[in-house]
């Protein structure tokens, strides 16, 4: 059963943690227009977010689908253009006393690329699912809109382009101006 979930609702980490749950994101006009300030949009024409979370050993695994359609300046142009996007993210959660929490050792700093983030500590009994739903839209538009047929032509310099253009021509009147006084 899909459960509505209006943004900054809060959820109990025990329901979260007792069975899996599926929740539809509600996004009313209002925080549509917020989240396109926010994030450089022009007007969002749809977003729609679905969120499912599982047990993950003593936490929590959130799963989140997202689907947008909106409205980009094109940074190259700066046309209008139409942005359809879909992106998945996966998020685990432990509790701040869990074994399965990441080590706060200082040592030697690892990366590995092909590894899965280590799970997030929650502190608390509630979780905002909007949190993270937030995070995967933010992550899923372009952070450099661009028209599909966009192309960057660069323009030649020319001498009257110099920063230092304006400047030669002040000395050339006033070197002119001597003269003549």
């Amino acid at each position: 059963m899909i459960q509505s979930l209006d943004w900054g609702q809060a959820v109990s980490w025990i329901e979260l943690t007792a069975a899996p749950r599926h929740y539809a994101v509600a996004f009313p006009e209002s925080l549509k227009s917020r989240l396109a300030r926010e994030l450089d949009v022009v007007v969002f024409a749809r977003i729609e977010a679905d969120v499912r979370t599982s047990s993950w050993l003593d936490g929590v695994l959130i799963e989140i689908a997202i689907a947008v359609e909106a409205e980009r300046l094109c940074g190259l142009t700066l046309d209008p253009y139409v942005e359809s996007v879909r992106d998945e993210m996966r998020v685990r959660l432990a509790p701040a006393n869990s074994t399965n929490a990441p080590a706060d050792e200082l040592g030697p700093l690892v990366i590995d690329l092909d590894a899965e983030d280590p799970p997030e500590i929650v502190h608390g009994r509630e979780i905002d699912l909007s949190h993270y739903v937030y995070e995967c839209l933010a992550l899923a538009i372009s952070p450099f809109p661009r028209k599909p047929d966009a192309e960057f032509a660069p323009v030649e310099p020319t001498e009257s382009m110099s920063p230092f253009a304006a400047l030669a021509s002040l000395v050339t009147k006033a070197g002119q101006g001597e003269g003549h006084g």
